[in-house]
């Protein structure tokens, strides 16, 4: 799995892995793919714990999933979950028949679509997943545009398209003004490239947004002094480098008698 997947897959429900609180809520990782996949109802959590608390066999998380998919059949978030999990321990197969299920009666949930792009990507189908989704923004309702947009972004970003990824959401941010999620999902994949003072610069416009209460400054002044901290590092190994370049250059010239 290459590394970036391994970012997606970190805001699954089956690594137990969460960010300490999330900069923006309902962001989690601030790509878009992580945060649909990270999403878990507080009532799923509920019933998931209520289950375990019951089981004297202690069952697999697995078979508890499998349990409450078949007894709430008409709860897609279950099903959701059981391909999540089913991802998480590398049964494609298994995954992409309950996906197939999801994707036809739900086509139009983020969480399907994101999901079912991840699968692709995992099964060596990047292109396919890139062009599927493609063809859902082209096609989507402007209350869908922002989060399928970003969804888009972040499959090209995967698949090794970062030019189209930056495009994508530089877009969204010139469509939509207002909105902090492009701003902060260009600012990770600025920070990514290295270009730590473009990254600031637009954490610093993300919170000049506000986000509508949805921001939690806190968490973003850390952010920002973090990746300050990172960005005058790597200045500093940049200038350093320059530095042993010239040393060199100099040591290696040939000298006049």
């Amino acid at each position: 799995m290459s590394p970036s997947s391994r970012t997606l897959v970190a805001g699954l429900h089956f690594k137990r892995l969460r960010t300490s609180r999330p900069l923006i809520a309902g962001i989690g990782i601030s790509l878009l793919i992580g945060w649909v996949l990270l999403d878990e109802s507080g009532l799923m959590q509920r019933h998931r714990l209520q289950a375990e608390s019951k089981s004297k066999s202690a069952p697999s998380s697995m078979a508890l999933i499998k349990e409450q998919v078949e007894s709430n059949p008409r709860d897609w978030r279950w099903s959701l979950l059981l391909a999540k999990a089913q991802l998480g321990q590398g049964d494609r197969q298994a995954a992409a028949i309950t996906l197939k299920r999801l994707e036809t009666l739900h086509p139009n949930r983020l969480q399907v679509i994101a999901l079912s792009g991840l699968l692709s990507i995992e099964s060596g189908r990047s292109q396919a997943a890139v062009d599927q989704v493609n063809q859902q923004f082209k096609q989507s309702a402007s209350a869908q545009r922002l989060a399928l947009g970003l969804i888009l972004a972040d499959l090209h970003r995967l698949n090794g398209d970062l030019p189209a990824s930056r495009s994508i959401y530089e877009q969204l941010i010139k469509d939509n003004p207002n909105r902090i999620e492009p701003v902060m999902a260009l600012a990770l994949l600025k920070r990514d490239q290295g270009r730590g003072d473009q990254a600031i610069a637009l954490l610093d416009k993300a919170a000049r947004l506000g986000g509508d209460g949805r921001l939690n400054k806190n968490n973003l002044s850390s952010t920002r002094m973090r990746w300050t901290l990172e960005a005058a590092r790597k200045n500093a190994w940049t200038s350093g480098s320059v530095i042993r370049d010239e040393f060199q250059q100099q040591d290696q010239a040939p000298r006049k008698l």
